[in-house]
């Protein structure tokens, strides 16, 4: 029996850095005697991840050869995340939520990227797609509205701009006329520019 089936089926408590770095080693032993089983390379992957060793834990994952399940690539992603690689990581989800596209864990995690890529209008879009097949999922509410608040911000900051650009001009007029100048004169220099050049 594979030490991951193993440890799940004994029920060990991972909890202490020492066991899974023992259970990493179990799988380490299944491995040499089965390079290509999913679930011992995810079993190690995981707890190579929890212990933190982002790096190790994707190249683990690196060694399945055309990962066609939806689980394992979220895990990619997870780990990306981990990484601050949240470009490859949305990347990842959206390849998940094609394969199951009410996955409310991947659109959580894509939430996540998105909001972190500082594309908020995306994140309040994707929340409102999982919230329709978990409305109370508390994270996806919390990122749909970090980011209704933060657009919120940013259109408050574009009105005091505006308002900020009609009052120093003295009128509408002036500022036409401004504007005006500012195109006559870049004309002009750009005409005797031309006039030397010839």
């Amino acid at each position: 029996m594979n030490s991951y089936l193993n440890i799940r089926i004994n029920g060990k408590n991972l909890e202490k850095k020492e066991d899974i770095e023992n259970a990493i080693l179990k799988f380490d032993e299944d491995l040499k005697e089965n390079l290509d089983d999913e679930a011992t390379i995810v079993g190690k992957s995981v707890l190579l991840y929890k212990i933190g060793k982002l790096n190790e834990s994707l190249e683990c994952l690196n060694q399945i050869k055309n990962i066609r399940n939806a689980s394992i690539i979220e895990l990619k992603a997870v780990i990306l995340m981990g990484m601050s690689n949240y470009k490859r990581a949305l990347d990842l989800l959206n390849e998940v939520l094609k394969l199951d596209c009410g996955n409310v864990s991947a659109l959580y995690y894509k939430t996540e990227c998105l909001f972190k890529l500082k594309r908020f209008k995306e994140v309040v879009d994707t929340a409102d797609v999982a919230l329709k097949i978990d409305k109370n999922h508390q994270s996806i509410l919390i990122n749909k509205f970090c980011s209704i608040k933060t657009l919120d911000e940013q259109i408050e900051k574009t009105v005091q701009t505006l308002d900020k650009i009609r009052n120093s001009a003295k009128s509408a007029k002036n500022f036409a006329f401004g504007i005006e100048f500012l195109i006559v004169d870049k004309f002009i220099k750009e005409t005797s520019r031309r006039k030397r050049l010839d």
